[in-house]
């Protein structure tokens, strides 16, 4: 919990291959008419670092990239792990 005043809260997901995470979710949510309203998703989706923004009148925002590396998914494996990181 973020706030016990607002009912914020981050929920974190993610999954790992022997220690080396591979994809990742960081979602703010809050309580909104008695169930949660996602605000924001940052993740690795699709090979990139995305952030989504999230309104109760337009509902899921177009992704921003928020970190020109690649993501865990695409550099953590084991099989690309020593290879450097590059910006696409």
């Amino acid at each position: 919990m973020l706030d016990y005043a607002t009912g914020a809260r981050l929920v974190i997901r993610y999954s790992h291959d022997r220690g080396v995470i591979i994809d990742y979710a960081v979602v703010l949510v809050l309580p909104h008419d008695g169930a949660e309203q996602t605000i924001r998703v940052y993740d690795g989706a699709h090979d990139v670092n995305d952030m989504h923004r999230h309104t109760r009148s337009r509902g899921k925002a177009s992704a921003e990239r928020f970190h020109a590396v690649h993501s865990p998914k695409a550099c953590g494996s084991p099989s690309t792990r020593s290879k450097p990181a590059t910006a696409r």
